[in-house]
């Protein structure tokens, strides 16, 4: 058994999760390295690393910029949820693709 920190893979682990239940439900969520969303992310979890585990009463402190990048992580994240929890949007999604994929 190789022991490796946990600390640094929650991200990895979020976006691996969302691309696997996706995959199983025959639809393409997720995100790539580099792209909004996963810059978001990475933003949002430097602000709950940051404000759960605070180094000096400076690191506590919250700004527009650090409550906007967790606004946007939630909200996509919620979306991606959303969609997995849906059936119709499931089948909507597949359509789409299928109309994609055909052209």
């Amino acid at each position: 058994m190789i022991e490796q920190p946990a600390y640094g893979r929650t991200l990895e682990q979020i976006f691996l999760s969302i691309t696997s239940v996706s995959q199983l439900l025959g639809i393409r969520l997720g995100t790539d390295r580099g792209d909004k969303a996963w810059r978001n992310a990475q933003a949002a979890l430097q602000v709950r690393d940051r404000i759960t585990h605070p180094k000096r009463s400076q690191t506590f402190q919250v700004d527009d910029d650090d409550v906007r990048a967790v606004e946007e992580f939630h909200n996509w994240f919620t979306a991606q949820l959303s969609v997995m929890g849906n059936r119709e949007t499931i089948a909507l999604v597949k359509k789409e693709a299928a109309i994609v994929q055909a052209d």
